[in-house]
């Protein structure tokens, strides 16, 4: 034996190095990703509100569905794509038209379904120009403006009788409003100036006539409504209307 020659310890270093270089295959080999199906995409529903009479589509409908509300455009469409598939309801409503709520089975992709509503009454106001409106009888009101602080309306059209008295009449009991031309009564309640001339017909069968009361104290008297095919709100003089037809 070479008396210069003598063992020397391993280095740690060197050690931990070889351990490394072999451990890192086996170590790739048991985190390799495993490759998994695709999740399916959400199902998607691309629905129609129609009215359930003409088939003309429903604008501004307004749909809830889980926990979010969608408008459906001036087409009467829709887009949800927040609903997972399955067993699902919908809620829609708008102004002029019975709510529908409605539970159907959504599949994966592409869904494509049409929703009828039933129409409410509706009012008819025929002018003496010959146009004519058809009103939604929920929003319909008489009143007038008043330029500081806007529009006072009411369901009631309050009428002054020959007699002196007044009458109120609400819209629920009118079957049908003819207006005339001005009148001065000349009665403690229809002083001021003349009023617009009213004949309604009751709900049962009756006739009251007067004169509008708003007119008598000098103001111009509309009828106010949401108009039934546009969503616009319609201000209708009563001096311009020849009758209003109610359901």
């Amino acid at each position: 034996m070479n008396p210069h020659f003598k063992l020397r310890p391993a280095r740690p270093l060197a050690a931990l190095c070889l351990i490394a270089l072999v451990a890192a295959p086996l170590m790739a080999q048991r985190t390799r990703p495993v490759r998994r199906g695709v999740a399916p995409s959400p199902a998607t529903l691309n629905g129609r509100v129609l009215d359930a009479e003409t088939g003309a589509p429903v604008f501004e409908a307004v749909v809830t569905a889980g926990d979010e509300m969608y408008v459906a455009d001036a087409e009467g469409r829709f887009q949800v794509t927040t609903l997972p598939p399955g067993n699902v309801t919908i809620h829609i409503a708008r102004w002029g038209y019975e709510p529908k709520e409605e539970t159907f089975l959504l599949r994966f992709g592409d869904n494509e379904m049409e929703f009828r509503l039933n129409p409410l009454p509706a009012a008819t106001a025929r002018m003496d120009d010959g146009t004519s409106y058809l009103l939604d009888l929920e929003s319909l009101r008489f009143g007038n403006f008043f330029a500081f602080s806007g529009w006072n309306s009411s369901v009631t059209l309050q009428l002054c009788l020959p007699n002196g008295q007044v009458r109120g009449v609400d819209r629920a009991e009118m079957r049908n409003a003819t207006f005339g031309e001005t009148r001065q009564e000349n009665t403690s309640c229809c002083s001021l100036s003349p009023g617009v001339i009213v004949t309604i017909e009751l709900a049962d069968g009756s006739v009251v006539e007067g004169t509008s009361r708003g007119s008598c104290s000098g103001y111009d008297m509309y009828l106010l409504a949401r108009n039934r095919g546009n969503g616009e709100f319609e201000q209708l003089r009563l001096l311009e209307l020849d009758r209003v037809e109610f359901p």
